[in-house]
């Protein structure tokens, strides 16, 4: 299962953009309360960031695992 704690943000949309050609699918995750707690829990400070099979992934390396799928 592959999360994405998204904002809107224009990385977070990079990501998510990435993700839809890649036709990897997931699940959109864009309450903040939630977000801000998950981030806290997973020391990530921002969005957006990906959990992929319980690993919590920050932008940059979200993004480098996305182009490997």
């Amino acid at each position: 299962m592959i999360k994405l704690y998204t904002i809107n943000c224009p990385n977070c949309k990079a990501l998510e953009s990435m993700l839809g050609k890649k036709g990897i699918e997931y699940e959109k995750i864009e309450d903040k309360d939630e977000i801000v707690a998950k981030g806290r829990e997973v020391h990530i400070l921002s969005a957006p960031f990906l959990e992929v099979d319980g690993e919590y992934l920050k932008f940059v390396d979200a993004m480098k695992w996305v182009s490997k799928q």
